[in-house]
């Protein structure tokens, strides 16, 4: 038996005995090949429903700032009625005083406009 034969029987050796190392690394590559996939499927479902929950906070959040926003604008309406009749009072049962306010204002405002800077 030359040199030749015996280095190829103990490559043959070495081989056989590679194999099963070969063919669990081979299959550890799938299964981390198949645990990413999984997790890519994972965190786009993730992704999917953060978004959605996202989406109903804010549709919630503007509704309750809408309904805020009618509610105080309800409010400011009747109270400016309220204010505009008390005014009509006011004017009915004192016109002389209305008149002389009215004029007392238009006067400072036109002497505020005319004023050179």
């Amino acid at each position: 038996m030359t040199t030749s034969d015996s280095m190829n029987k103990v490559a043959d050796r070495a081989n056989e005995r590679m194999k099963p190392i070969k063919d669990a690394m081979s299959d550890l590559a799938g299964d981390a090949k198949q645990a990413s996939a999984d997790v890519g499927h994972d965190l786009a479902r993730l992704k999917t429903e953060i978004v959605a929950v996202v989406r109903e906070a804010m549709h919630t959040a503007f509704d309750g700032a809408s309904d805020k926003a009618a509610g105080a604008y309800d409010s400011l309406k009747q109270n400016s009625k309220v204010a505009a009749k008390s005014l009509q009072k006011n004017v009915v049962a004192h016109p002389l005083a209305t008149l002389a306010i009215a004029c007392g204002v238009g006067l400072i405002v036109g002497c505020l406009m005319s004023r050179k800077d």
